[in-house]
């Protein structure tokens, strides 16, 4: 982008008055209204006497004190946009870079005495997108820059086309590189740790900047370039993501030709899943996403390592126009087996299905999944399942998996063709981190190796590409059809997995 936007976010003013004794209810991103919060960012704090009166700030720096109100933050101060009787927003302070805690304890005191300490859960990178009505769901408060530098407010009247660029504000996105004082408005482009962005139901955009907005304190901007094939629509899905956490998902308008926006038609797929496991109950899932253009993920069968699993913030946001659609009543039926009905449960938008079958309800022959009649996602196939593998190799408990001497998994039977996906996951309580391996049920074993350093033996150092050591991580075997797929009927999509999972295993050197 030829020159960095700026946008004064508005921040809503939100107040309760009580008596009694100064006391935090909550703690939250002031963009997204979700935890965690994490050092630098701004944060909105509730509660009851946290002020005398609602008093804002003049100007940056941002001041320590207003009205008699003070906040702390693990004993520092804390820089206040404005205070009131029930919230107050403020920046929290910034920690070393990518210093993790799991909280930080945050001190209210006021004319009418001192809080007591709050615990508000934290984590050094967890991006939140302020919206136009600032509720934290909804239209993403963003800023439509056209080639030749026009600038206007992004919302359904007013669409960014395909070859503009956006410009989205928040807060979280990770301390910045240099550093900015607390309290102070940035100068100038100051880059922060990576932000990436989920743009439409399945992709991204290309990145022009990402960093502190300037002229403002604690507020984050990313801009990116709506690539030519974008989604297009009046509710475009967006999200952010740091290394663990996603943000809440927002909306944006793209339409070709700018101007009012138009929804493409919706569209519907289907996953449905069998799930045999090892010695436990097996499993049935099955859900049908609906809206604007969507369409079924693909199924990348190539090896990948250190993906990790991002973990959602505490909130939510359901997008105008998406949908889970019900299949009513889904029967399953096979030889040797009375007849199943899973029936739908209620999600945040719409339904989903998820049942417990008996062990051993999954094996070797063919099902018929069907629909109750007459129901917004309607379909009846029968498709066959295939042949468990037997492990040959086992890790109990407390197994150590080492880099430096690696990995052997071998089974024997098992359909030749069929996929062999082995995944190696890193917990560490806070973050996982995934290496995914693929292979065929045909080449009967499959070796996982460390990355080592050379030279001398003595000083030859190993490591799990992409993975931090462990001492609680899993190993998750699942045998699946060729290509993931057993059957089509129509847009959905079955399949089987045979699942072998192993815990509380340890990744070492």
């Amino acid at each position: 982008m030829r020159s960095t936007r700026l946008l004064l976010v508005a921040i809503p003013l939100l107040s309760s008055i009580a008596n009694g004794q100064v006391a935090i209810t909550g703690v939250v991103s002031a963009a997204s209204w979700a935890t965690p919060v994490n050092p630098g960012s701004i944060v909105a704090i509730f509660g009851t006497n946290l002020a005398s009166k609602t008093t804002a700030a003049s100007g940056y720096p941002l001041p320590a004190e207003l009205g008699g109100t003070t906040v702390t933050v693990d004993g520092l101060s804390a820089p206040l946009y404005f205070v009131s009787p029930g919230q107050i927003n403020a920046q929290l302070p910034s920690l070393p870079e990518f210093r993790t805690q799991p909280f930080e304890t945050v001190v209210v005191k006021s004319p009418a005495g001192m809080s007591a300490e709050f615990q508000a859960p934290a984590f050094y990178q967890v991006p939140g997108i302020f919206t136009a009505d600032s509720s934290g769901c909804g239209q993403a408060a963003a800023l439509n820059v056209t080639p030749d530098d026009t600038v206007s407010v992004n919302s359904p009247q007013n669409s960014a086309q395909p070859g503009d660029y956006i410009a989205v504000f928040g807060t979280g996105f990770g301390p910045s590189t240099p550093s900015v004082p607390d309290g102070s408005a940035a100068p100038a482009a100051k880059l922060v740790s990576g932000v990436g962005d989920n743009l439409g139901i399945a992709g991204s955009a290309p990145i022009t900047y990402q960093g502190l907005a300037p002229a403002l304190a604690g507020v984050d901007q990313i801009n990116f370039l709506i690539p030519p094939d974008a989604q297009q629509g009046c509710t475009v899905p967006l999200s952010l993501y740091g290394d663990v956490y996603q943000s809440p998902t927002v909306t944006l308008s793209i339409h070709a030709g700018r101007g009012r926006c138009v929804d493409p038609p919706s569209t519907s797929y289907g996953e449905v899943t069998l799930v045999g496991t090892s010695g436990t109950s097996d499993t049935f899932t099955a859900v049908f996403p609906s809206g604007p253009a969507v369409q079924p993920p693909a199924l990348n069968v190539q090896n990948i390592g250190g993906e990790s699993l991002r973990a959602s913030s505490s909130r939510s946001c359901t997008v105008a126009g998406y949908t889970n659609l019900s299949a009513g009543a889904i029967t399953i039926r096979t030889s040797g087996s009375p007849a199943t009905t899973v029936e739908p449960q209620a999600v945040a938008q719409g339904a989903a299905y998820q049942s417990t079958l008996p062990a051993g309800f999954v094996h070797a022959g063919s099902y018929t999944v069907s629909s109750a009649p007459n129901q917004p996602a309607a379909f009846s196939a029968t498709f066959p399942v295939g042949s468990p593998i037997q492990l040959q190799t086992t890790f109990p408990s407390g197994t150590t998996l080492s880099a430096s001497t690696g990995l052997r998994i071998q089974w024997t039977g098992g359909d030749p063709d069929a996929l062999v996906r082995i995944r190696l996951i890193s917990n560490n309580g806070i973050r996982s981190v995934t290496n995914t391996y693929w292979t065929t049920a045909g080449a009967q074993s499959i070796a996982i190796s460390g990355t080592c350093t050379n030279g001398d033996p003595l000083d030859r150092f190993c490591v799990w590409q992409g993975l931090p050591n462990s001492s609680s991580a899993q190993l998750v075997i699942d045998v699946l059809p060729p290509g993931g797929i057993a059957a089509q009927s129509g847009t959905t999509r079955f399949s089987w997995n045979y699942r072998y999972t192993f815990d509380s295993l340890i990744l070492g050197n």
